[in-house]
């Protein structure tokens, strides 16, 4: 939403690359018993979902590629950030399952208001 206000393909875009990247990354590290391997394939998988998530932005939407990759970089601190704060939830495949549908529900709330908040402050400037 940051890159461009009521697109409803980014949104889309972005929602589906976040759910698939991040319930695949969290089961995969719920097997993960070496710590050095878990950090090791956590920092791996971050830098990849970042340039992954870039490059598909980029292919979808055709925005200046420095311009997503800073999107991308902070959106992904931000949810490393998050799963740190939320690390002690994380005890099944279960709850990383549950969680991470909790709060992908928020974020779909969260980018809905955005949307219309938008829209009715600004009619003109979105598709």
């Amino acid at each position: 939403m940051f890159l461009k206000w009521g697109d409803l393909k980014l949104f889309i875009v972005v929602s589906i690359a976040n759910i698939v990247l991040n319930t695949t990354m969290n089961l995969i590290l719920f097997s993960i018993r070496d710590a050095t391997a878990y950090y090791i394939f956590l920092f791996s998988y971050e830098i990849g979902t970042t340039l992954l998530e870039a490059l598909l932005i980029f292919l979808f939407m055709r925005f200046k590629f420095p311009k997503i990759l800073l999107f991308a970089i902070a959106a992904n601190l931000a949810s490393y950030l998050m799963g740190f704060a939320f690390k002690g939830i994380y005890q099944t495949k279960v709850t990383i399952i549950v969680v991470t549908l909790v709060l992908f529900a928020l974020y779909i709330g969260f980018e809905i208001f955005t949307i219309i908040y938008h829209l009715k402050k600004n009619p003109k400037t979105t598709k």
